[in-house]
């Protein structure tokens, strides 16, 4: 997520006139030797390893000339926050831009846009899916201390954005149900797989489609969608986690998602993605991502460091 890249062109055409776009500046794009959080991790590596598991935001996907990876996504952002509070962290992005729940569990779907290198798991099938490998990882990980970020559910639900209300909610109820089950399933195989010394994070979505209240055709379903987005989905994706021993980052409240779809709320927005500007990008830009960081940061940090014996 928002990685689908299927909604930011169903409705670039409604989002003219949605006020400024934040930071224009094109990303770096990654590369392999330029990147080393590409580089497959090794369980055995001495100190903090940190692995970014999810969808585009765990590569930090933002829109160049065309969807690329970055460094500048809030796993690199987060890792550097680390180090400078004293705790180095050795960064892999495992994420797989397009990922859905279903995908993380049963694999079967490409990565769009893809990272430089290859990941680490083939994707093909629920034995090659990502899920399944970061479960491989963390079991031969054992108790050296770890932590693992995941931001998973937005791309299947993000397809019942629209300009109809009554299908927005209809397709929530049909959805959010499934997204349920998978997460807690998701939840309980991580921590079954992880070590004592494993920091386990998740964190709720900030919703895009509050920048479309402005436009009078959308305005009715972009509410129905923040709605259920604030009151269903973002809920869901706390409990689930936590209930698994996860601690939960707050990334609705960081972008003023929390609450209502105030003018203030799609300043923000607009201000931390590139969605009311030229680029019409449902991704973070750069201090969207930083945003995102410090949110981990405020749950990770403690015991983050606590694993690491500081």
């Amino acid at each position: 997520m928002p990685g689908g890249l299927a909604l930011g062109a169903a409705v670039a055409v409604l989002l003219t006139g949605c006020g400024g776009g934040g930071d224009d500046t094109p990303p770096p794009t990654t590369t392999k030797a330029g990147d080393p959080a590409l580089v497959a991790p090794d369980p055995a590596a001495p100190g903090t390893a940190y692995l970014a598991l999810g969808d585009s935001l765990a590569q930090g996907v933002q829109r160049k000339a065309t969807f690329a990876t970055s460094r500048e996504g809030y796993p690199d952002q987060l890792a550097t926050a680390l180090e400078d509070a004293g705790t180095p962290v050795t960064l892999s992005r495992i994420g797989c831009s397009g990922a859905t729940v279903s995908s993380l569990l049963q694999g079967g779907r490409d990565c769009t846009p893809a990272a430089p290198v290859a990941m680490p798991y083939e994707n093909r099938d629920a034995a090659t899916s990502q899920l399944a490998y970061a479960e491989t990882y963390l079991k031969a990980r054992g108790d050296r201390p770890t932590l693992v970020t995941i931001d998973i559910g937005a791309n299947d639900l993000i397809g019942c954005a629209g300009i109809d209300p009554e299908q927005v909610r209809s397709c929530f109820a049909d959805g959010l149900p499934r997204v349920r089950t998978e997460l807690r399933e998701v939840a309980r195989r991580l921590r079954d797989a992880a070590g004592e010394r494993t920091v386990l994070a998740a964190m709720t979505y900030y919703d895009p489609a509050v920048a479309l209240v402005r436009q009078r055709l959308a305005k009715p379903a972009a509410l129905a969608f923040h709605e259920i987005v604030r009151e269903q989905a973002n809920p869901t994706i706390r409990r689930t986690f936590a209930a698994e021993g996860f601690v939960v980052a707050r990334v609705d409240r960081a972008f003023g998602s929390d609450g209502a779809a105030t003018d203030e709320a799609v300043d923000t927005t607009c201000r931390l993605t590139r969605l009311c500007g030229t680029g019409q990008d449902f991704h973070p830009n750069a201090e969207g991502y930083r945003r995102i960081a410090d949110a981990f940061l405020e749950v990770v940090r403690t015991p983050v460091k606590a694993a690491a014996g500081g």
